[in-house]
C-alpha cells in the first residue's frame, strides 16, 4: 500500500512539475515575441520562478514527513 502511495505521489509530482516548465516555457516564449508594452517584466517571470522553488521544496519536505511517519507506525 504505501509503495502504491509513493508511486501516485511521485507520478502527480512530476506531472505538476512538467506542466510548470511547459508554461514558464509558453512564458518565455510569448515574452520574446511580444512587444515591449505587452511583455512581463523579467522581475514578475524571475519571482514566478522562486514562487515555484520556494512551493516545490515545502511539497518534498510535506511528502518526506508523510513517508516517515507512515513508516513509523
Amino acid at each position: 500500500m504505501l509503495t502504491l502511495f509513493k508511486e501516485s505521489a511521485k507520478i502527480q509530482m512530476d506531472e505538476s512539475k512538467n506542466k510548470f516548465e511547459m508554461a514558464m516555457k509558453q512564458t518565455w516564449y510569448d515574452r520574446h515575441l511580444s512587444s515591449e508594452n505587452d511583455k512581463i517584466p523579467l522581475a514578475i517571470i524571475n519571482l514566478i520562478e522562486q514562487r515555484y522553488k520556494k512551493i516545490s521544496e515545502r511539497i518534498q519536505c510535506v511528502y518526506k514527513f508523510k513517508t516517515e511517519t507512515i513508516l513509523c507506525n
